[in-house]
């Protein structure tokens, strides 16, 4: 079927608004979604929209796709773009070639139910896409090892020389891994991504079931729509909590802003981190819209040189936060159009010199700070719409959390996997009143002492503790592992190691990699206590890491 932008329009469930900007910024979509071919690409993705809008099942539109106002007015998104300034570039110009890149989050429990609606409503036309999962390394190592006769499981950090003396061995095992390395070795299921075909399946490229062997790659190059249908557990969350669609939240609700400036992040799905803790407590959030910036502000591209710094600490001036931000930048220094400044963007984000240097050489005596920040685009970093999107969800379970902390606890409970241990969430849940079956969690040996309810008392769990040492600014301490995460800083491997220690308290902990590699129920050890953006980190220097 021939769809014209007509068709978009007739499914349009908002009105225009009837000023100028959102008039022209309708017909510069218009334009390009006809010359690009893009009508199809919307047709589809509006299609599964309804199906989710049917079910009364909430959605958020990640990534770019908020930049267009189309998709406002589809439906797709809740954000409006004009309003918050968002460039359309950072979606779709007449520089870029590639298919609108539209990703839709939705509750995790709910996602195979959507999917089965989609082979259902297109039989036979539907797909999911593969990653071509090669062999790495480690990998290839490990295979060769199996080849060479090695029996039983290979442990994490082995080396070759443990299971051979005979040198003529290690060097065969090590030239058969070389040969492997880069090589094909399975095909695995695409976190999200789908593809429907204008008729059938092509029964070649059929793995099996509605999995075909195409990667992402392979869409792109062959020019083919790709819709991601992404799970999300803040949305499950919500889902149990209330129906009601985000943009209905009071984005200046105090209340809510009133437990994030405190730091209290735990639950909160994509703002739980202690680094998304000390932003919020540096930053004194008063709305959804300061919670969007300060998601934005941890990503290493915003953060990178001290900026998150001086920006919180009101020394910023203009910054490079959004993906945004340099494509209004670059378009204004180089006196070019939105679509071409996004090019420039693209260049600096993939290291593409030529461009680079042409930048560089057109604003040359007259560089700035905003210009050298330009150099940080090859680190991650959130383009605006992204940061409103998981803006507003984390403000909507932020919302919940102050006003019926035990109804917030019990949806955590239920739908959230993170990256602090289980207890974590089973403490603060039994604190605020649920009662939790200690049979669900199906706990090992080691974590009997989860079961005894000790960290529900006044003393937390026995021995989990800070204290002083003689010398000042140093601390020694016992705590029990929260969480823990990998990061690189100035050329060390490091681990921020959150710990308990005592009732309701917690304090990062920064270790070496070489001495934490992900083990241990408690830590012990002494270092130095520094104070970082609100909150105190202990700057480790011994440690010790014990089982329970």
């Amino acid at each position: 079927m021939k769809w014209t932008v007509e068709d978009i329009r007739a499914r349009f469930i908002r009105p225009l608004p009837a000023m100028k900007q959102y008039v022209d910024r309708l017909d510069e979509e218009f334009d390009i979604i006809t010359r690009k071919g893009f009508v199809t690409c919307f047709m589809q993705v509006t299609d599964i929209i309804e199906m989710i809008r049917e079910r009364g099942i909430p959605h958020v539109l990640r990534g770019s796709g908020a930049s267009s106002l189309v998709c406002y007015l589809l439906g797709i998104t809740n954000i409006d773009p004009v309003k918050e300034g968002m460039a359309l570039a950072r979606f779709m110009n007449d520089y870029r070639d590639d298919q609108p890149d539209i990703d839709i989050d939705v509750p995790h429990w709910v996602r195979p139910q959507l999917l089965e609606a989609c082979y259902e409503r297109w039989p036979g036309r539907v797909a999911r896409i593969s990653n071509d999962v090669r062999y790495r390394p480690k990998t290839a190592q490990r295979t060769a090892l199996k080849e060479a006769g090695v029996k039983g499981r290979i442990p994490r950090g082995f080396k070759v020389e443990h299971y051979f003396s005979d040198q003529q061995k290690i060097d065969a095992v090590y030239a058969r891994a070389s040969e492997l390395e880069g090589e094909h070795r399975h095909w695995s299921l695409h976190c999200g991504g789908l593809i429907i075909y204008p008729d059938s399946i092509p029964q070649d490229l059929v793995l099996k079931d509605n999995q075909i062997r195409l990667t992402k790659y392979d869409v792109e190059e062959q020019n083919l729509i790709k819709i991601d249908l992404l799970c999300n557990r803040g949305l499950s969350q919500l889902w149990e909590l209330d129906s009601r669609p985000l943009s209905d939240y009071d984005p200046y609700d105090e209340k809510t802003a009133e437990l994030l400036c405190r730091g209290d992040v735990l639950g909160l799905t994509q703002a739980e981190s202690p680094t998304m803790k000390k932003c919020l407590t540096a930053m004194q959030p008063k709305s959804m819209y300061d919670v969007a910036l300060a998601l934005a502000l941890i990503r290493p591209a915003a953060s990178l040189g001290g900026r998150k710094n001086r920006y919180l600490g009101g020394r910023g001036g203009r910054q490079i936060i959004y993906d945004d931000d340099s494509i209004y930048y670059i378009a204004e220094r180089m006196g070019c159009s939105m679509g071409q400044a996004d090019q420039y963007r693209r260049a600096f984000k993939s290291g593409k010199s030529e461009l680079m240097d042409e930048f560089y050489d057109r604003i040359r005596g007259d560089e700035d700070d905003v210009s050298k920040q330009l150099v940080n685009l090859n680190s991650y970093a959130f383009c605006k719409g992204h940061a409103l999107a998981y803006g507003q969800m984390v403000w909507a379970l932020a919302w919940h959390k102050a006003r019926n902390p035990e109804r917030f606890w019990r949806a955590t409970l239920k739908h959230v996997h993170s990256s602090y241990r289980p207890w974590v969430h089973k403490r603060e849940a039994i604190q605020a009143g649920v009662f939790v079956p200690h049979k669900k969690w199906r706990e090992s040996p080691k974590d009997q002492l989860l079961s005894s309810k000790w960290w529900t008392g006044e003393d937390f769990f026995p021995g989990m503790q800070l204290f002083k040492t003689p010398e000042k600014g140093y601390v020694g301490f016992r705590g029990l592992v929260a969480a823990s995460r990998r990061y690189k800083r100035r050329g060390m491997d490091l681990h921020f190691v959150t710990i308990g220690f005592a009732n309701g308290e917690y304090v990062d902990v920064v270790v070496d990699h070489a001495d934490w590699e992900g083990n241990g129920t408690v830590i012990s050890g002494c270092g130095k206590l520094e104070k970082r953006q609100g909150s105190y980190v202990i700057q480790c220097e011994k440690m010790w890491k014990t089982w329970l």
